[in-house]
């Protein structure tokens, strides 16, 4: 089973499973655990090793990553609800931008996060809530506006501190800031389509008399504007976050993800010291933020899950098969790149590790050919971020609990924002990566 043909089958086969289940409710906790185990058969390192070791490390890998997030995250959005501030910060948005251009703070905060290397959005989903409640507007949208701009800063412009771009220009033996032109139109591209899809969702929403939607954990209803605390007041905690994030990572040299943790902490403990007294009788902050963290651990674990399944993958001869056979196809090598990017990611469910895969084979031919690395590595960390955002992906299992919705209720949006669009955005990457070299 440890070949080519065999790993290939039956990592498809697999990958079929996982969508099958996930568009019917099974939890990715079960149906990645199963589908790790049947690939495992596949690794050369046989099945023992792989399912029994390589896969429980690499769930752990995800869980220390993903695990306070997770923890702060549910906290700060206990207290942004319970509060009121959530409301009052998207009551200040929509009346400044309008009940059709809400989303554009939002965007801006999550980007800006996002390019510091950190992982915003469980932070940004909460904060989310309170805008989509003001505009009457379905979560989804929300979903769409972190998940489909967050990638953008992560993933296509040079010079952020993620771990894609790190990585990747690592392997290339090129700086972060590479391809900066590319980079930088792509960005802007992919933000406008965003933005376009966001706006024809929220107009569909209208036509059809969707309105907020709850996650079961709120009441849906607004608060009167006596109830609500000042704009500022509860605006001023999230600033403190962003400049402690910024200070913590570009002065003080830090992780970014360690930077949000710290300053989601100290955001919370502003945002309830300041805004305290606008928490409605019998409603206990402790139990909401612990609501908030018990709703979204499901999703955290299947996340984890889902990123072992991908580790095994890795290690099947399936994936350095297929980066081998087009290594040596006679087509451009741009056009190889983007080709090979994109199935490579689809195929193992995550942007980085399909990349390095197939950089891992690539760069020696790249070299001998005198392509312009510095561009080579902005495509393809680019075009990784299109078809590793399937059901299997780890980042969709962790994130559509979060807004209240499941694979078969929720993916449909991220289908658009996360794979349709950033192969659109990479293929105009390609474009200018032909003309300009």
């Amino acid at each position: 089973m440890q070949t080519v043909p065999v790993s290939l089958i039956m990592i498809l086969i697999c990958v079929a499973l996982l969508i099958y289940f996930g568009m019917k409710g099974v939890s990715p906790i079960l149906s990645g655990t199963v589908a790790a185990a049947l690939v495992s058969f596949c690794v050369p390192d046989g099945f023992v090793t792989s399912f029994f070791t390589n896969f429980p490390t690499a769930f752990g890998t995800m869980c220390r990553g993903f695990f306070f997030l997770f923890v702060v995250g549910g906290c700060f959005g206990g207290v942004l609800d319970a509060t009121g501030a959530a409301e009052s910060i998207g009551k200040g948005f929509v009346k400044t931008f309008g009940s059709t251009n809400w989303y554009w703070p939002l965007i801006i905060a999550n980007m800006l996060l996002a390019a510091t290397g950190a992982v915003p959005w469980v932070l940004m989903s909460y904060i989310s809530f309170g805008l989509a409640k003001r505009a009457n507007c379905p979560r989804y949208v929300c979903l769409v506006a972190v998940a489909g701009t967050m990638v953008i800063s992560q993933q296509v412009l040079p010079g952020a501190t993620t771990l894609n771009n790190l990585l990747t220009s690592q392997a290339m033996g090129v700086d972060i800031y590479s391809g900066a032109a590319v980079g930088i139109i792509t960005a802007v591209c992919g933000v406008v389509l965003v933005g376009i899809y966001i706006n024809h969702l929220i107009k569909d929403a209208r036509n059809k008399g969707i309105g907020y939607d709850g996650t079961g954990n709120e009441d849906g209803k607004l608060r009167q504007d006596d109830e609500l605390p000042n704009f500022w007041l509860s605006l001023l905690p999230l600033i403190v976050l962003l400049g402690f994030v910024f200070v913590f990572v570009f002065i003080l040299k830090g992780d970014g993800t360690q930077g949000v943790v710290y300053a989601t902490v100290i955001s919370t403990a502003l945002l309830y010291v300041l805004n305290f007294r606008y928490i409605k009788p019998g409603v206990n902050v402790l139990k909401e933020m612990s609501k908030q963290i018990v709703m979204v651990m499901p999703g955290m674990v299947g996340a984890c899950v889902m990123y072992g399944f991908a580790s095994v993958v890795a290690q099947t001869p399936a994936i350095s098969g297929l980066a081998s056979a087009l290594s040596n196809s006679s087509i451009n090598p741009y056009v190889i790149m983007w080709l090979g990017t994109m199935l490579m990611v689809a195929i193992m469910a995550n942007g980085s590790s399909g990349a390095l895969s197939f950089i891992g084979v690539f760069k020696e031919k790249l070299q001998e050919m005198g392509i312009n690395m510095g561009a080579a590595q902005r495509l393809i960390v680019i075009t990784s971020a299109s078809w590793d955002t399937l059901p299997h992906n780890s980042f969709v299992n962790a994130m559509i609990p979060v807004y209240g919705y499941d694979i078969k209720t929720g993916y449909k949006y991220l289908l658009i924002s996360n794979c349709v669009l950033p192969t659109v955005y990479s293929l105009i990457a390609l474009i200018l990566t032909l003309f300009i070299h």
